[in-house]
Formats: structure tokens, sequence, C-alpha cells
């Protein structure tokens, strides 16, 4: 059978809404066809099928002009048979075009060819997805329950964050969760999302995957240092750090309690020369690192700066693609994934309180695939506070009344503020 006979016999077997939407996860798409005749048959397959209705052989011969096999009698699963060939073909032309970029640069044609074959594995479909009948299949619930009980020795499952505005209600990250932070330039997102996953790390034991497009490793420990030396009840300054002032002994004596054996592992990963992270290369990373979490402790993936992963067509349209791409992710790895993002700088100028979801830049993509959406914002007249929202929040409760944070970063002091006085921490041992 020629690839043109394949791809008219696959269509063919395509009689059922069902059988569309299985098409789909397979991997098939409009590139699957090397006839363009038979790829607007597909498209119109679909165009049909999202209206609830099943075109029929003679709909498709009188809008494309192909006609489709009416006694097919091969068997074989066509379908796959087509997504198979077209994934094959799309990895070869991957891997060619890197051809060039090996000659001159090995190691980052590696780097990218890992990140495209990545993108490439997950859009070869929509993916299985999970299916599980809820009476028939109720036991297995139970089981689960009984597992999580037992990993978590009793401690609530997920991740507690340190701020009460979750803590309090019982508002645990859980595995799945993608959690984003928006927040004008220089607003203290990245510092926020920081102390978050040092708490998972130091606290949870989680492991933290901690992806960054613009800084580099370097600055990354140098603004974790002071953050995670106060979780272990040390005081370590960034701006010391830098100008190489800082206390030795007590700078060693934190190492030391560092270095010691952990359950969980951070894991720093600047861009280097590429300059930029494109969605597959951060998939293809936490693949790699993030495996063996639980449901009672999560591992952790950040992503400070969502908003420069590289992508093809205009900005809007790549956060979309990554959005959803690390949003299955965080689903099919059970991981929580925390995400940083600009909020509109106009807008925030003028209202001077922490950013909603509609002051989003780039589009609203990444605010609909969240389970929590924090903007933070700086507080007028108080250098080292901030204010913060919880805007969405799809298995809690929205904060929509602004609240305090104390934000002394060079000092990695951060914490919620009570009545605008005190700093209030939830209560656990660090």
């Amino acid at each position: 059978m020629t690839p043109e006979e394949l791809e008219r016999a696959a269509l063919s077997t395509l009689t059922s809404l069902d059988s569309i939407a299985e098409a789909r996860r397979a991997g098939v798409d409009t590139d699957s066809f090397q006839v363009a005749a038979h790829a607007d048959v597909w498209a119109y397959l679909c165009e049909r099928a999202e209206t609830g209705e099943m075109a029929t052989a003679p709909d498709v011969l009188a809008i494309t002009g192909v006609q489709l096999i009416d006694d097919l009698t091969d068997d074989t699963n066509l379908v796959g048979t087509l997504a198979a060939l077209s994934l094959q073909r799309r990895v070869r032309f991957t891997m060619i075009d890197k051809v060039e970029t090996l000659n001159e640069d090995p190691a980052r044609a590696l780097m990218e060819l890992i990140g495209e074959l990545g993108a490439l594995s997950n859009a070869s479909g929509e993916g299985t997805g999970h299916l599980r009948r809820f009476g028939a299949d109720a036991l297995k619930r139970l089981e689960e329950f009984d597992a999580m009980l037992a990993d978590s020795g009793g401690v609530p499952a997920g991740l507690t964050t340190g701020l009460p505005v979750f803590d309090v209600v019982g508002a645990n990250w859980q595995p799945g969760e993608l959690v984003s932070i928006i927040g004008a330039t220089n607003a203290g997102k990245s510092f926020l999302m920081l102390w978050l996953a040092s708490r998972a790390y130091l606290v949870h034991g989680s492991k933290v995957l901690y992806v960054s497009p613009e800084s580099t490793v370097m600055d990354v420990e140098y603004r974790l240092d002071p953050i995670a030396a106060r979780h272990l009840g040390f005081e370590i300054s960034n701006t010391a750090l830098r100008n190489n002032t800082q206390d030795r002994e007590v700078y060693a004596q934190y190492i030391a309690k560092m270095a010691e054996d952990r359950s969980g592992e951070w894991i720093t990963r600047d861009a280097g020369d590429a300059g930029v992270f494109d969605a597959g290369t951060i998939v293809a990373l936490a693949r790699e690192h993030l495996a063996g979490g639980t449901r009672a402790v999560p591992n952790v993936l950040c992503i400070d700066g969502f908003h420069l992963i590289k992508g093809e067509g205009k900005t809007w349209e790549s956060m979309q693609d990554a959005a959803l791409l690390i949003k299955g992710l965080a689903q099919d790895m059970g991981i929580v994934v925390m995400a940083v993002s600009q909020a509109q700088r106009t807008v925030l100028q003028d209202v001077g309180d922490a950013p909603d979801l509609a002051h989003a830049a780039y589009g609203m993509a990444l605010m609909e695939a969240s389970n929590r959406v924090i903007g933070i914002a700086e507080r007028r007249g108080q250098p080292l506070q901030r204010v913060f929202k919880v805007p969405k929040a799809r298995d809690g409760m929205r904060v929509t009344k602004r609240q305090i944070l104390t934000f002394d970063v060079n000092v990695g002091n951060i914490g919620q503020l009570d009545d605008e006085a005190t700093v209030k921490t939830s209560e656990v041992e660090f």
C-alpha cells in the first residue's frame, strides 16, 4: 500500500465521532497527510465533528472531491500506521535540520534536539488520558487513599506554602497543579517563587527543578542562599555574598547544613549560550530530574519567566502552546509546577495594587491553564513589603482582598503579615 493509498484508507475508517477522537489521540493532524486533498478531508471531518455531526462519504466527496472507500476490508490499524509514519517523518526531518548546527556546536545541537524531540513526543497524540469507572473502580480509590495515608504518615497530602491564605484553610498544593505568579518587573515574583520552592525542598523533601531562561545559575543561587539560610536558622546577606563580605564562619555553617543528606534534591538550570528554553526542552528536563514523587509529597518544577519560553508564531500563541504542554506534564507526572510571568506594567502603575487575571500580559492562556494564580506588586511607600492577591483558586477560596508580605529579600525574610504588623507564617517546623 502506497502512502497515498494508506491515507485514503485510513480516512475511510473514520465513520464515527469516537473514531475521529481516537485518531486525534493517536496523533493524527493535518500534517500527517502528504496529499493536500486528504489533509482537506481530515480538516473537514474534524470541523463537522466539533459541531457534534459526522460527515458522510457523499458530504466528503461534495466538499473535497475525494471518494472514500465504502467496502474497506483491511482490518489492520490503518490510523495507527498513519500516525506512526507521520511521526517517523517528523523525527527524520527534525534530525536532518540539526546537521548544520551539529557541525558548528554539538552541545547546542544536542540540547535543541532533545527539546524538539521531546515536543514531538508530547505532540504525537492528544494523550491517552485517564479513564476510570466511578462505581466499578471505587475500590481503587480506597486503595489509593490508604497508600497516600501510609506515604504521608498522617500529615495532610500536598505542599503547604507558609502563607496562611492557603495553609489555614487546608488548601495544600496538590500533584498536577499549575500555580502562576504574575506581577510587573521588580515586583518580586522570582523571589516569592524561590521562597515557596525552597520550602517545598527543605520542609517537605521535594525534588525541585528550577529553570531560568534569563538568570544564570549563580544569580539564582545568590538569591536562594539567604532564603534557604533563613529556613534553616541562619542569616545570610545577598549583598554580602555578591560583594564577598559575608561572614565566612556563618556561611560555612549554613553550607554544612545544606550539604546534609536530604530526601529531595534541588537542580537549577539556566539557558546557557542558547539564551532561551523551548517547552520541549523543559519537558525533557522535568522527565529526567523529577521522577519519583508521590501524591503526599509531589516534586516541583519552577519556570522563572514563562513568557520567555521560545515558540513558533506570536508570543501569545507560544504561551498558549506552552501552557497546555506544561499543564499536561504536571498532570501526567503528578508534579506541582510554579511559573512566573509578566503583568501589564501600565495598568499596575495606575492601580497600585496586586494584579488580577485581566492584568496578565501576553494573553490569558497561562491564567486559564493555572489552578491558582497569585498576583504580587510593590507596596507604595514600603520598599520592604509587597501586596498580593489570589484571584484564581480552582480548588479553594479566591482571595480578592489584598494581603501584605514582609519582603526583605536581602536576608531571605519573606512572610505574610497579620494586621500589617507581625510576620505570620504557618505552624510548620523548619
